[in-house]
């Protein structure tokens, strides 16, 4: 540990992030930079496997905490985002606390924490480096031991939490949260392509429950068939329970995305005159059928390929429809008819527990 004085003013004591007396969580590996660690939510050993903007997505911090015991009265952090602007946010007892990383200066103060437990929620978006943490002078800093059950949640930027301003106000860290749980958060914005190196990486890590939500990327990137999509999915849920035979894994169907329901997922193909001319002769919806699913289709292909695999016996699997977390009606939660703003993230974290309880008989409290 060092001790110099901080910018912002005061004896400060830095710590380096790689320091054994500071608990990681929700990370696989890290990138080391000149300054300090880059966290990586898959580790760079796969990284072959990869599509490049997996690749990249998996460099967001998002639901990775800093961990640590203290006696401090201040606690600062050094720190660099790829964006202008990112929010960390300081969680200690009742006490939460957020700061931005700009451009202008990379060192933040969270002031004094509310208990001797603290968390500090990495940037959700953006690539960030962390280069320290510092205490006012003397003061203690212990590395905190892992509590909670581990909870692992795949999905889309849905999961990743990309319309909300706080890491620490995702619906999955909300959840987390509220229930004591351990996250690491999959979220891979527009890269939940159900790639098998992922689901080789969620079979290998600690895991007491699973949260794998699909459908929304296929749609938009118009990724799959409803033929592919279903062995895609069958074949992931398969290499994840392979790693945790007796864990609950909950898969969710999409969220509503109102004009995406009934819509197929690349109708653009077909000119607009066109596709006029074709709903006049009624043959439209055969011609739009050659070109991709609804997201009604694939949120139905996604329950039965739960069913499926529960007939054939896996009694710890269940299916949870996303419009029980958003539907239709919350229309005025989205912020572009697909992401949930934190109004969205807010109702979300809400529905879920009962979601869950009430299809999986799963009771989280």
């Amino acid at each position: 540990m060092g001790r110099r004085v901080s910018a912002l003013g005061g004896a400060i004591d830095w710590l380096a992030s790689d320091s054994e007396r500071l608990s990681w969580r929700g990370v696989a590996d890290f990138d080391v930079v000149e300054a300090g660690l880059v966290p990586l939510r898959l580790p760079r050993e796969i990284f072959t496997l990869l599509s490049p903007g997996l690749k990249e997505s998996c460099q967001v911090a998002t639901g990775v905490r800093l961990g640590f015991s203290t006696n401090a009265t201040e606690i600062r952090l050094r720190a660099r985002s790829s964006r202008p602007c990112a929010t960390v946010t300081m969680i200690s007892g009742d006490h939460v606390v957020s700061r931005q990383i700009t451009d202008g200066g990379n060192e933040v103060s969270f002031g004094p924490p509310g208990g001797e437990t603290v968390e500090i929620w990495l940037p959700h978006i953006g690539r960030t480096e962390v280069w320290q943490v510092g205490t006012n002078a003397g003061a203690s800093i212990e590395l905190l031991p892992t509590s909670g059950k581990h909870w692992v949640t795949y999905g889309s930027s849905i999961t990743q939490g990309i319309h909300v301003d706080d890491p620490a106000m995702t619906w999955s860290a909300q959840v987390a949260r509220h229930q004591g749980f351990d996250l690491v958060n999959l979220g891979f914005a527009s890269e939940a392509h159900l790639d098998p190196a992922v689901a080789h990486h969620m079979a290998e890590i600690p895991a007491d429950i699973v949260t794998i939500a699909s459908g929304i990327n296929v749609y938009i990137n118009a990724s799959m068939s409803l033929r592919t999509y279903r062995s895609a999915l069958l074949e992931f849920i398969r290499i994840v329970r392979s790693g945790h035979p007796e864990v609950p894994i909950v898969v969710l169907g999409a969220i509503a995305s109102p004009p995406r329901e009934d819509t197929p997922c690349h109708p653009r193909a077909i000119p607009g005159a066109v596709r006029r001319r074709l709903a006049r002769v009624d043959r439209l919806a055969r011609i739009d059928g050659l070109f991709g699913p609804t997201l009604m289709d694939l949120r139905e292909a996604t329950a039965e390929a739960v069913a499926t695999l529960t007939v054939r016996g896996d009694d710890r699997l269940c299916y949870v429809d996303g419009r029980e977390l958003l539907g239709v009606d919350d229309k005025h939660a989205l912020v572009d008819d697909l992401h949930p703003g934190q109004v969205g993230n807010d109702l979300i974290a809400e529905r879920y527990r009962a979601a869950v309880l009430r299809h999986c008989g799963q009771d989280w409290s």
